[in-house]
């Protein structure tokens, strides 16, 4: 895996005089942000109980349309291509049953700019890219874990917990997609696309961006009835997306 910049380096300051060591200090990398996922105020790891009894299986995300706001003006904030990102969109978050895959940094192709007001992105994979072969398609793409048919395309969000029981999944993606079949792409967007938009206003990029686990199942008694996987029939997934949207109890906030 091409090495992503660690968000903090250590640094200190040597004076010219004997090279004594004067001071030190942790310094913000400009070229990274990191992710930390959370429930509630209780850092998420593998292993650990939730809640009921749950636990984390697996929580990916597709992120893309990053962009800051500064003076009043948006700005597109590009990615470098690095194993966990391609074309501007990056694949975020962890497995835990299977293997320890695991990503929670997006690596900047420029420093940060200075003067942010806002940061926005979105948790959705961009047409064109969402419904590509396949059979040719290569890197953060070439998923099956997070690939429906090349009619519907990914999931841009796949979260899966488990207990000693049936556990609990809410997966989003896109519906209403309309071609020959299941094995050919849709010509025009599907009927929902489910993107979710995030925009973190007053961002400092000084600081991780949280992610809240709590906030997104608010409200939901984990169970496999209440279990989104983008069906409109599923009853749940009204109010989980009610949750991914809630500008007064964000899921995503530092």
């Amino acid at each position: 895996m091409k090495s992503i910049k660690k968000l903090l380096k250590y640094s200190c300051v040597i004076t010219a005089l004997g090279g004594m060591q004067t001071g030190c200090k942790y310094s913000v990398n400009e070229t990274s942000l990191v992710i930390s996922p959370q429930f509630e105020d209780m850092k998420i790891n593998c292993g650990q109980p939730m809640i009921n009894g749950m636990e984390l299986s697996q929580f990916w995300l597709y992120l893309s349309r990053f962009k800051v706001e500064i003076n009043g003006q948006w700005h597109d904030l590009r990615l470098q291509t690095t194993k966990w990102q391609q074309n501007d969109v990056a694949l975020v978050g962890q497995h835990c049953s299977e293997n320890t895959d695991k990503n929670w940094k997006l690596a900047l192709e420029d420093n940060m700019p200075t003067g942010i007001n806002s940061l926005a992105f979105s948790i959705a994979m961009p047409f064109n890219l969402n419904h590509q072969s396949p059979l040719k398609a290569e890197g953060i793409f070439d998923n099956a874990n997070m690939f429906w048919t090349w009619q519907q395309g990914y999931k841009s969000l796949r979260l899966d917990l488990k207990d000693d029981k049936e556990g609990w999944a809410y997966h989003i993606g896109a519906v209403g997609c309309n071609s020959p079949s299941v094995m050919r792409a849709p010509m025009t967007p599907c009927r929902e696309t489910n993107h979710v938009n995030v925009e973190l206003v007053n961002f400092d990029r000084n600081k991780p961006i949280t992610v809240d686990l709590a906030r997104i199942i608010e409200g939901i008694a984990l169970s496999k009835s209440t279990r989104c996987l983008s069906m409109p029939t599923q009853n749940s997934c009204g109010q989980l997306m009610i949750n991914m949207t809630d500008n007064q109890s964000p899921v995503f906030y530092q």
